[in-house]
């Protein structure tokens, strides 16, 4: 069997707030300046294209091709045939299967919920090594901290516990050499620490340099600083 599908159809409800899907989003350039808007002459079409949006929202997966389905919904197949709305809307809507074509709307909700909780395990695993070693532990995520995680864990090879790991084995990332320490913002707020880190720039045989604990600090600050810009 073949179904209705919308394309872009998350462009209708964006950011998936509302989970039970009591909303559309209908947009005013649709009627004032949209090219393939334009080409929509028939006023039968345009309810039903607002119609099918409605319908693939509500039932969270394309709906069937089927003339007593459609019938059901309050379609008048007598005043103007499907095949012909279909023609219409060929730039708004597509036929598909439904084993082949997963409502985009379902998918992207999936992912957005495997996102979040990936930023939730990051959130209470730093709070958690921050209590043991004596860090300064995050209370609230920002959403520049949320990008710049998003942007991390999106990085071929950051293994965030694999970075702890290496930090926990370092006295000078600690604060044990001097009285700055690695914080949350630091890991996550370059490309380039973890990296760093990884690497074993802050490692127990590595030479930190001669200078006082007040110039290290001033150093490793502004070379922070100057990464974060990048």
């Amino acid at each position: 069997m073949q179904y209705i599908h919308v394309k872009k159809l998350e462009k209708y409800h964006p950011g998936y707030k509302d989970r039970e899907l009591k909303w559309a989003k209908i947009y005013f350039q649709m009627v004032q300046g949209d090219p393939d808007c334009e080409l929509i002459d028939n006023e039968i079409d345009w309810g039903r294209l607002i119609k099918f949006i409605l319908l693939e929202l509500q039932a969270k997966k394309p709906i069937p091709l089927n003339d007593k389905y459609l019938q059901k919904k309050g379609f008048d197949l007598k005043k103007r045939s499907i095949s012909l709305t279909l023609n219409m809307l060929q730039n708004f809507i597509e036929l598909v299967t439904e084993e082949k074509e997963l409502c985009s709307l379902d998918k992207d909700k999936e992912e957005d919920k495997d996102k979040e909780e990936e930023i939730e395990i990051v959130f209470n695993s730093w709070n958690a090594f921050a209590d043991m070693r004596g860090l300064t532990k995050i209370v609230k995520l920002t959403d520049k901290r949320v990008k710049n995680i998003k942007s991390r864990l999106a990085e071929e090879d950051f293994d965030f516990n694999h970075i702890l790991q290496r930090v926990d084995e370092s006295d000078f990332l600690l604060g044990k050499k001097t009285d700055w320490k690695i914080d949350f913002d630091f890991i996550f707020g370059s490309r380039n620490n973890w990296i760093k880190i990884m690497e074993g720039k802050y490692g127990n045989n590595t030479k930190q340099g001669g200078a006082s604990p007040e110039v290290l600090r001033s150093l490793v600050e502004k070379r922070a600083a100057r990464e974060q810009g990048d």
